[in-house]
């Protein structure tokens, strides 16, 4: 919870946030959804997660997509882990979308 925090209440120092089988606490950050900036976000979750269900995640990943932020969902098969492939995806997106240095 705390890179979503973090990444919609200081956009300008992260500029960009990885929800890996979380969920954004958006009921906490009302005013941060009303802002004009917010990060690009990638979120990584898995249908079968039994930690943190994907239909209460997305709800609040919606939240962010109706607030007009760049979002990109990836979703894959391995429950509350992340696999080999979901890694992969995160070193793509953050070259696509210029976090490369």
């Amino acid at each position: 919870y705390l890179a979503g925090f973090a990444a919609l209440r200081q956009p300008r120092r992260f500029g960009g946030l990885v929800l890996a089988s979380a969920r954004l606490k958006s009921e906490f950050l009302e005013q941060e959804l009303r802002g004009a900036e917010l990060p690009k976000t990638l979120v990584l979750h898995s249908e079968s997660d039994a930690g943190i269900a994907w239909p209460r995640a997305k709800e609040h990943v919606q939240r962010l997509i109706d607030a007009g932020a760049d979002v990109e969902i990836f979703l894959h098969e391995a429950g509350h882990r992340l696999p080999p492939e979901a890694v992969r995806h995160v070193a793509g997106w953050l070259e696509r979308k210029g976090f490369h240095g």
